[in-house]
């Protein structure tokens, strides 16, 4: 036996990932153009808690900075999944990229308390 060969789950999935994944790159071009404003309100968030929290409570407030940076993030992109409702894929693109939102967020957290 040469490998285990994975056979595809089911048509129907292959059809929704082959229609997300242009929808994907468009909203990743989305979330970069909105960069600089990402960056802002993150320096906004993280200087506060960095110069006002206790070493003891970090963990507890980076949290809670995480959690409101991504409910802030997810407003536009929310707002871009309406605009483009008729589009196919778009519901799985947005699915797709709401866990991303928080990964770059906690990497830089997780320097932070280095």
């Amino acid at each position: 036996m040469k490998g285990l060969v994975l056979e595809r789950a089911s048509p129907v999935i292959d059809l929704f990932v082959e229609r997300g994944e242009s929808m994907i790159m468009k909203f990743l071009k989305f979330n970069l153009k909105l960069l600089p404003a990402y960056v802002f309100l993150t320096l906004v968030f993280i200087s506060g808690i960095v110069l006002t929290a206790d070493k003891e409570t970090y963990t507890q407030d980076m949290a809670a900075v995480i959690a409101q940076i991504t409910v802030v993030l997810l407003i536009p992109n929310i707002i871009y999944l309406i605009k483009n409702r008729k589009k196919s894929g778009i519901f799985i693109a947005f699915l797709v990229i709401v866990p991303i939102i928080p990964l770059p967020f906690i990497i830089i957290a997780g320097f932070l308390r280095i």
